[in-house]
């Protein structure tokens, strides 16, 4: 069992690497901070976006750079939060969905892990993001870290 799981693992992570990195030449945003493929959209937080505070979750975030014109989504709020369907106009369906990545793994004086890279990882300009542990409306958006949404299978 521990060695189905463990092909499993890697399964995933070989398919959610495949999936950002056969996208293409990223196009960055207005801002210079949003990088887009065909199946991702990777940004760091920044202060110069939106004001962000202890309680401003990347779906905040993400509401902005909508409302700027850096990124278009779609979805739905249900009893886990924002549900994700579409990104820039490319709809999760049958197996796929929006996987949320993240470098932001905890918080100091805050015993919760954000994310994990045993759930899957991305390679993002340099940096590992590991698979986000929460949704949209409940990750912090906090200055500096950098957040991918990829379309990904299962």
């Amino acid at each position: 069992m521990k060695k189905l799981s463990t092909i499993i693992l890697i399964a995933c992570t070989v398919l959610a690497a495949l999936a950002f990195t056969a996208c293409g030449d990223p196009i960055t945003g207005k801002d210079g901070n949003v990088k887009t493929t065909e199946n991702s959209v990777a940004f760091t937080a920044s202060q110069e976006v939106m004001n962000l505070t202890d309680s401003t979750s990347l779906k905040d975030y993400m509401d902005v750079l909508k409302n700027n014109g850096e990124l278009t989504f779609e979805g739905s709020n249900g009893d886990y939060g924002f549900f994700i369907s579409s990104v820039n106009g490319k709809a999760a369906s049958g197996n796929s969905f929006w996987g949320v990545y993240t470098d932001l793994v905890t918080i100091e004086g805050d015993d919760f892990v954000y994310s994990n890279a045993a759930w899957g990882t991305v390679e993002i300009d340099g940096k590992t993001l590991n698979s986000a542990s929460v949704g949209v409306s409940s990750l912090p958006c906090i200055d500096g870290y950098t957040y991918a949404l990829v379309l990904s299978t299962y």
